[in-house]
């Protein structure tokens, strides 16, 4: 969900504002048909609605097909017409729950342009029990955009105060340069944090 409580919304602005993203014009292509929560603005809606009234050419993955989203299996190559076709790939709680986690995170790394950047709001290792299939960490997570040839934008850890419950984030924003994405074996040794 893209969600003010848990700063995906903060996250995109912060992104936005460092890596000078202008929304109308701009290519984006969205992992998970997300929406924004009813407290944000007054009514739950598919972000790819809100991003397309400013202007924003935006394309949702998600293997449900709802909300106008592309109906792939992240786990499984994209077609290769995606590839490199998009200035922003976001990442809003999605990654951790697709099983094939090398070919998601390449995946990621192939739809997004040369000098475009990838957003991400994932959980962290030993927080968010039962809701994924994977958990994530800053030390791999900077060691996934280093073999990658990213340069790091944003990297810090997002904490959610709610009562009884461990509900922290790692939010990140990578800018791809020219590298190619990492090798399974290598993607394996450095995603320690839970990842494959």
């Amino acid at each position: 969900m893209f969600d003010c409580r848990y700063g995906q919304a903060a996250l995109f602005q912060d992104a936005s504002r460092k890596e000078r993203i202008v929304l109308p014009g701009l290519s984006m292509a969205e992992l998970g048909n997300q929406r924004i929560f009813k407290d944000a603005i007054g009514a739950e809606v598919p972000t790819k609605g809100v991003f397309e009234l400013f202007g924003v050419r935006h394309v949702s993955f998600d293997i449900n097909g709802r909300d106008g989203a592309l109906a792939y299996d992240l786990s499984k190559p994209l077609p290769d017409k995606f590839y490199e076709t998009f200035d922003v790939v976001t990442d809003f709680g999605c990654i951790e729950h697709v099983d094939g986690q090398y070919q998601a995170w390449r995946n990621v790394h192939n739809l997004c342009r040369k000098n475009g950047v990838m957003i991400h709001a994932i959980p962290e290792v030993g927080s968010w029990p039962g809701h994924c299939l994977h958990w994530y960490d800053a030390e791999s997570l900077d060691n996934l955009a280093v073999g990658c040839g990213y340069t790091t934008v944003i990297m810090r850890r997002v904490e959610h105060s709610q009562p009884h419950r461990n509900l922290h984030a790692i939010a990140c924003c990578f800018r791809k340069g020219r590298g190619e994405f990492i090798d399974q074996d290598t993607f394996a040794e450095i995603m320690t944090g839970g990842a494959e």
